[in-house]
């Protein structure tokens, strides 16, 4: 199976820095860590391609390529996730999408009858819990539409991200996550609904093996 991973741009904004990056030899901020934690979860007998269309663009020759495309977004990033879930749409390309935006909007995707982006495989909660399932039913061509876990995955059982599929020098930091979940209540911010309001932990070695895979 060949799974090309993208990771959809982002609009410009201040938190984006496109004036600042040039001068700082990188670009663009931070890596795509979900996808990255997806990529690890995967079978690794699996080729797994990812392109972040914050450092270059999607290829024709990427989805001649692929089986399968994994598209994780944000909704700042909705636009350029549409784009590039057509662009798989037209190449014949069986896509999977997860993330906030997806798991927020699932069912403007879903339900849609125009020609818009269409997507065959959902993810609306944290992969840890489903993406198994995902991969067992694929095997037998039973793959549903729509995935989501009841609970919470322990983050005992993530595993590394898959650092190795990016150009790290294409970005100003690295991303290391180190717990999920928040008790708090802010107004702005959806994490509550995404990863609950129980924070939930890595453990300690996992942070220095993945510290060590960074470097």
């Amino acid at each position: 199976m060949n799974v090309l991973m993208v990771s959809p741009k982002f609009q410009e904004t201040f938190w984006s820095m496109d004036n600042i990056l040039p001068f700082l030899g990188a670009k663009v901020v931070l890596p795509p860590l979900g996808l990255l934690t997806v990529a690890a979860l995967l079978p690794s007998e699996w080729k797994l391609k990812l392109v972040d269309l914050n450092v270059r663009p999607l290829e024709q020759e990427h989805l001649e390529w692929a089986d399968m495309c994994f598209v994780s977004a944000m909704t700042i990033q909705a636009e350029s996730a549409e784009e590039a879930i057509c662009q798989a749409n037209k190449a014949g390309v069986t896509v999977v999408a997860g993330g906030p935006h997806f798991t927020h909007f699932y069912e403007k995707y879903a339900f849609s009858t125009n020609s818009g982006p269409r997507v065959d495989h959902f993810f609306k909660s944290e992969a840890e819990g489903i993406i198994d399932q995902f991969v067992h039913d694929l095997g037998k061509g039973q793959a549903k539409q729509l995935y989501q876990s009841e609970g919470f995955p322990n983050l005992a059982e993530s595993p590394s991200p898959r650092y190795d599929l990016i150009n790290t020098k294409d970005y100003y930091c690295m991303g290391l996550q180190f717990s999920r979940g928040c008790p708090f209540n802010c107004e702005f911010c959806d994490v509550i609904i995404l990863n609950g309001r129980k924070p939930r932990y890595k453990a300690v070695q996992q942070c220095l093996d993945e510290l060590d895979n960074i470097r």
